[in-house]
């Protein structure tokens, strides 16, 4: 199994990073999350997560392939990648993704809601408490292993102009600026 480094092609718009280590089946439902919507691929997204000590698994979402939103599947899927089975679309790293400039940085952790999400062309999202320099999520005891999916439906309505939908309600997430800064 080869490694690589962090860098990645500017191509990408949402970059979802969850350090570790976790287990593969966090790994698989980080990944689904932060990837998946309804019967597609987020294309313009990566999501990287840390499966080991200094072990990083980086998923494309215009590079992926047969990733499925159900656990079990998409556990299979991972350890696939890991033993490094070829044309799936993941790949393995030694250190996280580095930060495109330009990006804002959002730190997400599992306390009550906080911040404002500006609109911005590329977002850096961190799933671990106190990491990244700006504006921190609340996920009011969402596990990080399925935060991206709430994360990305704030993103996609701030994005389209629409005020923040009800489940960022419930979850304590703050009605965000619809500007760039």
């Amino acid at each position: 199994m080869s490694q690589s480094s962090g860098q990645l092609p500017g191509r990408y718009t949402r970059i979802h990073v969850l350090p570790g280590p976790v287990t593969v089946r966090d790994a698989a439902s980080f990944l689904a999350s932060a990837l998946l919507v309804s019967n597609a691929v987020r294309r313009r997204s990566v999501a990287a997560v840390e499966v080991g000590d200094g072990l990083w698994l980086y998923v494309a979402g215009d590079v992926v392939r047969h990733l499925r939103p159900d656990a079990d599947t998409a556990e299979g899927w991972v350890r696939a990648v890991l033993r490094g089975k070829k044309g799936l679309g993941g790949r393995i790293a030694s250190a996280p993704p580095s930060l495109p400039e330009g990006y804002l940085t959002v730190s997400v952790d599992s306390g009550p809601g906080g911040c404002r999400i500006v609109r911005s062309n590329g977002y850096y999202i961190v799933y671990a408490p106190g990491l990244g320099a700006g504006p921190r999520l609340g996920m009011a005891g969402l596990p990080p292993w399925l935060a991206p999916a709430v994360v990305n439906v704030v993103i996609d309505r701030l994005e389209a102009g629409l005020p923040p939908a009800p489940c960022c309600e419930r979850v304590n997430i703050p009605a965000y600026s619809n500007h760039t800064p």
